[in-house]
Parts: C-alpha cells; sequence; structure tokens
C-alpha cells in the first residue's frame, strides 16, 4: 500500500462534516452529499469511471476485462450524529487504495475491480439503513422506500432523499454492477480484539435485527390537578418498556436499545397523551430475537408498534473467510473468527454473491461516539491484508 496516499485521501473523506462534538454525516444532509461527490471526485481524477446510481451510491469502476463481472470493495460515507472519524470512511479509504494499488501492480489481466461507498447504510433518521445495499440487489421495496418516516411521523425518507435526486423512479431505473464478490472492511465497534490483542477480526455471521418505533397513547391532562390513580400516561408506558426490553434480553446471546424517546406534547406541565420510543433488538441466531421481541412486547401496555425492519442473521461466504485468514497468514497477521453485532452492507451483498467482512480493533470498543478511534497499525495492517485478500479473489491464487 502507499501509506501516504491512502491517510491522504482518508482525512479529506473523514474531514466532511466533522465537528468538535464528533462526525455530522448523517445521510441526506448536504455534508453527507459532500462526501459522496468528494469521492466520485477523486475517482475521476484517478482515472476510474466514476458515477452515482439511482440510490445515491458512488461508484469507482476498473474494467480492464469488458464484459466480465467486477470484483467489489465497498463501505459507506454516511454517518450518525455526532458520530466518529472511523466508521465506514476507512472502509470507503481502505477500497480505494486497494483498487489503486491493484492497477499499480498490474493486476488488469484477471478481471474487474470496483469500489462503491454505499448511500445511508446507518438509516439514522428514517430507520432506512442499508438502503443503498437494498436498493442495488432488489432488496428494498417500494412500500418500504414511500413510508418509512422519522419517529415523529411528520418527516418521510422520501421527501429527504428527493431533495438529493433519489427516488423511487430513480431506484427503480438502477442497472446494477455485475458483481462475482464482495469485500468489506470495517472497524469493530467492539472490545473483542482489542481486549484479546489481535489486530484482525474475520467475520463468521453478523447478527439479524429487529428495529423500529412504539407508539404508546394515553390521555393528555394536566400535571398538578390530575391525581395519580387517575393518569394514563403514555411517557409512563414507554418507559416501563425501555425496562422491560432490558429486562427481556438478558440471559440471552442478544441485545436491545432504545435509543429515542419522543413525548407529546412535551411539555413538562402536561402529562403525555402520546408517546414513541425507538428499538433495536440483535442475535446471531433468529430464533432468539424473534422470542426476546415476544417476550418484550406481551409486557407492553397501550403500545403498538407503528414501524418494524426485520434483517436475518447472515452467515459470510466460508471461501472468502478462508481466504481472508491464508492472506493475513501470509503476511504473519494474527487473527481470529468473531460475530458481527452491527449490521453492515455485507449481509446484504452476501445474500446473493460470495461476500467478506473484515474487522481492525476498534479502541475501548468505542463507536457511533466522538472518542471513536483505532490506530494507525491498525488501520495499516487492515489495509494490507484486505489487499491481499482482494488479490488472491481475483487471480484465483
Amino acid at each position: 500500500m502507499n501509506r501516504r496516499r491512502f491517510w491522504d485521501y482518508f482525512n479529506r473523506l473523514q474531514g466532511i462534516g466533522r465537528q468538535d462534538n464528533g462526525v455530522f454525516r448523517v445521510a441526506w444532509t448536504d455534508e453527507d452529499m459532500l462526501a459522496r461527490r468528494e469521492l466520485a471526485e477523486i475517482l475521476t481524477y484517478e482515472g476510474f469511471t466514476a458515477f452515482r446510481d439511482g440510490a445515491g451510491n458512488v461508484w469507482g469502476l476498473w474494467t480492464p476485462k469488458p464484459g466480465q463481472e467486477y470484483l467489489v470493495l465497498g463501505s459507506h460515507l454516511d454517518s450518525v450524529a455526532g458520530g466518529g472519524d472511523f466508521d465506514g470512511v476507512y472502509g470507503v479509504a481502505a477500497a480505494l487504495e486497494t483498487l489503486l494499488s491493484l492497477r499499480e501492480c498490474q493486476f488488469g489481466d484477471y478481471g474487474n475491480v470496483a469500489i462503491v461507498a454505499f448511500a445511508d447504510e446507518e438509516g439514522v433518521r428514517f430507520n432506512s439503513g442499508l438502503l443503498g445495499s437494498r436498493a442495488i440487489t432488489g432488496a428494498l421495496t417500494r412500500q418500504e422506500f414511500m413510508t418509512m418516516a422519522d419517529a415523529s411521523g411528520n418527516h418521510s425518507l422520501e421527501d429527504a432523499a428527493a431533495a438529493y435526486g433519489v427516488t423511487w423512479e430513480s431506484l427503480s431505473a438502477i442497472r446494477p454492477v455485475p458483481i462475482c464478490a464482495y469485500l468489506e472492511i470495517h472497524v469493530e465497534q467492539g472490545p473483542i480484539l482489542e481486549e484479546r490483542q489481535i489486530p484482525l477480526g474475520i467475520v463468521n455471521v453478523i447478527a439479524g435485527r429487529s428495529q423500529g418505533y412504539v407508539r404508546f397513547t394515553g390521555r393528555q391532562n394536566h400535571a398538578g390537578t390530575t391525581p395519580m390513580d387517575k393518569r394514563q400516561d403514555a411517557l409512563l408506558a414507554a418507559a416501563q418498556a425501555v425496562v422491560g426490553l432490558h429486562e427481556a434480553v438478558m440471559d440471552h446471546e442478544c441485545v436491545g436499545t432504545v435509543g429515542d424517546i419522543i413525548a407529546d406534547p412535551g411539555s413538562p406541565n402536561v402529562i403525555a397523551g402520546h408517546s414513541a420510543i425507538s428499538f433495536d433488538v440483535r442475535a446471531p441466531k433468529d430464533d432468539i430475537r424473534e422470542a426476546v421481541l415476544r417476550r418484550w412486547q406481551a409486557s407492553w401496555a397501550a403500545g403498538a408498534i407503528v414501524q418494524r425492519v426485520d434483517k436475518a442473521a447472515v452467515a459470510l461466504d466460508l471461501m472468502i473467510r478462508n481466504i481472508l485468514r491464508d492472506a493475513a497468514a501470509r503476511l504473519q497477521i494474527p487473527t481470529m473468527f468473531l460475530n458481527s453485532w452491527a449490521v453492515h452492507d455485507a449481509m446484504i451483498l452476501a445474500q446473493s454473491v460470495p461476500s467478506g467482512l473484515l474487522f481492525i480493533p476498534s479502541a475501548a470498543g468505542v463507536s457511533h461516539a466522538r472518542d471513536e478511534w483505532s490506530s494507525p497499525q491498525d488501520c495499516e495492517i487492515g489495509v494490507m491484508v484486505f489487499e491481499e485478500a482482494a488479490r488472491t479473489i481475483l487471480t484465483g491464487t
């Protein structure tokens, strides 16, 4: 790898939307679009065929063998609000460096290579995660796209995406790049690799996830004059559900999170008549995840799921897992196999093409936060093994 070039491009991309309190490159914002345009400009400057498809995904194609499928390397550029410097953008910069290195080493005789920065991987505002990868694989439905909204129900994905040129018509017109295999590299976003002092993780299974919103209905009333035994407090019902989710996942190989709470009308002297909470439940086994959700739902009062997206757990390709392991071994880099509790675009691609996912350590397991960090050494080790694995897939040796 060309270390200076890798860090130059990494810094150019990750600096967009970076503020003192974290990275704000949320999908369907000006910062997100600026990052996508920057990547397209870099790809054009480097001599690749660059374009943005109907979902907003940014592609860079190297096509020495017209008519053949592409080995695709990718990740995403969008962030959560107040996120870290490495989530997603590290994988895009690593893919770009790998593409450049393969071309420089004259591997064009073996096939085509592409990179992609998928749109709206995080799904922050509209529960629309992995939108770009779902769009190119046919996994995104018209009903989903047209009905996705934020927790308030007042702002839609359809309107937000249309402001940046993405509509159902543009999504329907996508002609997918033909793909023979997909590789992704990402920060772990968990503590396992650092705790075990192992520089690389090879993902076996990406955990399944159920995510959405629950709305609770009570009766809006005066906070001072309504006796406690006469109240129908929608926010109290939501609070009980928050605690209930924590209790439901305990003693299972499962995690559950409520990250967003809304009270309506949201006044300190008014009992809430309506409230809403988000939920995020994940497990590497789908039967466990479903059992936890059933147990949780049985504990509610006055609530109903108004939006839910389910993604089944996905096992990644065994042959590519072994290629990643062997590539690291040739470079004398220790590895371990592990599961991913975070969703990634690789789980969507894996349902149609052989796919692999490589992790580098995250300091203290912190991610989706300002102090997310991975060491320069770990970042560079990841790129070198990623390149070696891509070379192996491309050449078959």
